[in-house]
């Protein structure tokens, strides 16, 4: 399913739209999904070294073991995981946002984010004003962020991005 900002409704020409659906299949297309996937299977490894630890504590050592590791590890790795979350997820939108541009007509997805980004859409000013833990925990990058990916420039804030 596809969603689009009802803003660019009559603001973006033909040429855009054909870019803005192409970068939107690309994103879906299963190609290079270890790639894609590695900031977020890095994230997640702290909660399944965890959960194998915690079935090792269940086999050898019964439950009662099992439940006081459940007890005392559990929750630092619950908030470890919510903690990467977000900054592995958007390491995984920027790294499609790479690949649909590499697939794409040379510039073609960079030019379609800055017209966008021209634009001052609501929703797209509202995600970056995002500040401190909400903006490290939003898992999706904002446009100023897609932005520099596709330039392979910096200038965005770091925090959003670390992980």
């Amino acid at each position: 399913m596809l969603v689009v900002a009802s803003g660019l409704r009559g603001r973006v020409e033909l040429v855009d739209w054909r870019t803005y659906l192409s970068w939107h299949y690309l994103q879906h297309k299963p190609r290079q999904t270890l790639y894609v996937a590695q900031p977020f299977i890095r994230a997640m490894l702290p909660l399944l070294l965890s959960v194998a630890v915690g079935v090792n504590q269940l086999v050898f050592f019964e439950q009662q073991a099992s439940e006081l590791f459940g007890a005392v590890f559990g929750p630092p790795a619950i908030i470890l995981l919510v903690y990467l979350f977000g900054p592995a997820t958007r390491k995984v939108f920027l790294r499609l946002d790479s690949v649909a541009s590499e697939s794409l007509e040379n510039g073609t997805l960079l030019s379609l984010f800055n017209k966008i980004d021209s634009l001052h859409l609501l929703d797209s000013e509202k995600s970056k004003r995002l500040e401190g833990l909400a903006a490290r925990l939003w898992p999706e990058p904002n446009i100023t962020e897609r932005i520099a990916n596709l330039q392979g420039t910096s200038n965005v804030n770091p925090s959003r991005l670390t992980g």
